[in-house]
């Protein structure tokens, strides 16, 4: 099992993006977001680095804790779905390994998520 947290505010990763004329970009991540996976990417590779860990195998149990800064309204699966793809090749070699999923999402003084991961 693994566990560790990443501190500042989540940012949630959508799959495509309109902008004010009407044209829709698939594709396209947001350079916020993109920072936010960095640092995702970042702490999750120190913590496996910690545990002497090379990735998790099999099947696996994900749960993840979002918590926010203020209740501005951002939908669960584009917070998951940047932290996962953040994980991708580090925790594990896809998401598509992972089979059980909990995340949440609370009001705190100290942004951030918690990722915990164990094969089932």
């Amino acid at each position: 099992m693994i566990e560790f947290k990443v501190d500042g505010e989540p940012k949630p990763k959508q799959s495509f993006r309109v902008f004010r004329n009407g044209k829709t970009i698939s594709g396209f991540t947001d350079v916020k977001v993109k920072h936010w996976q960095n640092a995702v990417s970042y702490i999750a590779r120190m913590a496996m680095m910690e545990i002497g860990a090379i990735q998790l195998i099999g099947d696996l149990r994900v749960h993840l804790l979002f918590e926010l800064s203020n209740r501005r309204r951002i939908d669960l699966d584009n917070l998951s779905k940047g932290v996962l793809d953040a994980c991708n090749n580090i925790l594990w070699a896809d998401d598509s390994s992972i089979v059980e999923l909990c995340v949440k999402k609370i009001i705190s003084k100290t942004p951030g998520v918690t990722v915990k991961a164990e094969t089932i």
